[in-house]
């Protein structure tokens, strides 16, 4: 049986996409990235610092007023060429996806299809949203109404370890297609997964700033939610650490759209670490 050849074997230390670059962190604390199959490193990843972060939402901001004036035909073909280039990249993604991640190549295909057709769907609703745009004349003796929906800015996306390319598109698509840019923070069990997805989303010549992302963790995440470009929240995660965020947003004012744990069947293969399985099996029902 022929066995499909890895993209790399080793990924090196992994940057923040800070805007438009790759941008080395210059933080001390640095982990590494294993295949979950062999347990072998196959990257090493920084603790983004605080003022890495804080700098990704500033590119975002500058992303977002670049972005925000690109006219709505021109987004949307943007969209439609994101599209294109995961289809072109469709090999590497799922590769990059089993490798670091541990899915089969069957599961790891469908996932990137499945962002393909959340990538779909996003093209749809550009065009969606600007027909929501109302005008009635004469509402009231002497009054027009307008009812025009606009971009609102920056927003947190911030995406779980078990489905971290189908969770990416299933928020930050349809925040370029509204007009408003993102600062990304990935889980830190494969991020090398979140770096080739966003690697390919850079291919369609958004402006600079319009997509970040910086690796990062709980407290990262609420300092970039706290600060007043950031608009608000796309989350899929942990139950507990929705409800922190759900809780700052609720403080803040901001917009959310969080998802907590799901409770699906598991099965603990006869040679996993049955330890290290139960930690997972807490945080995944109970936290």
């Amino acid at each position: 049986m022929a066995i499909l050849s890895e993209i790399s074997n080793h990924y090196g230390v992994l940057k923040n996409l800070i805007g438009g670059e790759w941008v080395e962190s210059t933080s001390t604390t640095v982990g590494e990235v294993t295949n979950p199959a062999t347990n072998e490193v196959i990257a090493m990843l920084p603790a983004s610092t605080t003022e890495e972060a804080l700098s990704a939402v500033e590119a975002a901001k500058c992303g977002f007023e670049a972005w925000r004036e690109v006219p709505l035909r021109e987004r949307a073909k943007m969209l439609f060429d994101l599209r294109q280039r995961f289809e072109e990249d469709f090999d590497i993604l799922f590769r990059v996806l089993t490798q670091d991640h541990g899915r089969t190549i069957a599961e790891s295909r469908g996932s990137v299809r499945r962002c393909i057709e959340n990538i779909e769907s996003a093209c749809s609703a550009a065009y969606g949203l600007a027909g929501r745009n109302e005008h009635i004349d004469s509402l009231a003796s002497g009054i027009d109404m307008w009812l025009t929906w606009e971009p609102l800015g920056v927003f947190l996306i911030v995406t779980p370890g078990n489905i971290p390319m189908h969770a990416w598109s299933s928020f930050v698509p349809y925040a370029l297609a509204a007009g408003c840019s993102v600062v990304i923070s990935p889980s830190r069990q494969d991020p090398v997964a979140a770096e080739y997805i966003n690697r390919t989303a850079l291919k369609c010549g958004f402006p600079k700033g319009v997509i970040n992302m910086v690796h990062g963790g709980r407290e990262i995440n609420k300092s970039i939610l706290s600060c007043p470009q950031v608009q608000g929240l796309g989350f899929i995660g942990s139950t507990s650490a929705g409800r922190e965020l759900f809780e700052l947003c609720g403080k803040l004012g901001k917009n959310s759209s969080i998802n907590g744990n799901g409770k699906n069947h598991v099965v603990i293969m006869p040679d996993a670490n049955l330890d290290q399985s139960v930690v997972y099996l807490r945080q995944a029902f109970v936290l």
